[in-house]
């Protein structure tokens, strides 16, 4: 590989994570805004690593501001396909 790269480096096929911190400076919402749409699944919910702590994968961080309307669209479908 002409970077110098391993391609078999865990660290470079491991997803990237974003805080609560990272998503509202990117939204540039506050915090009550975030939760309010993870609820009603208007944005993707975060991953829980542990009770205090929670991250969202940047990829569907970047999925749902590239197109929120679609983006909640999608995930009511795929939740009413997983429903039945």
């Amino acid at each position: 590989m002409s970077t110098g790269e391993d391609p078999t480096n865990s660290d470079a096929l491991a997803p990237e994570w974003l805080t609560r911190s990272d998503v509202l400076r990117l939204t540039q919402k506050k915090k009550t805004w975030l939760h309010e749409q993870v609820r009603t699944k208007r944005a993707p919910a975060p991953v829980r690593l542990s009770h205090k702590c929670a991250v969202w994968l940047r990829a569907d961080v970047d999925a749902w501001l590239a197109d929120p309307v679609g983006w909640a669209e999608r995930n009511q479908a795929r939740a009413e396909r997983g429903a039945a």
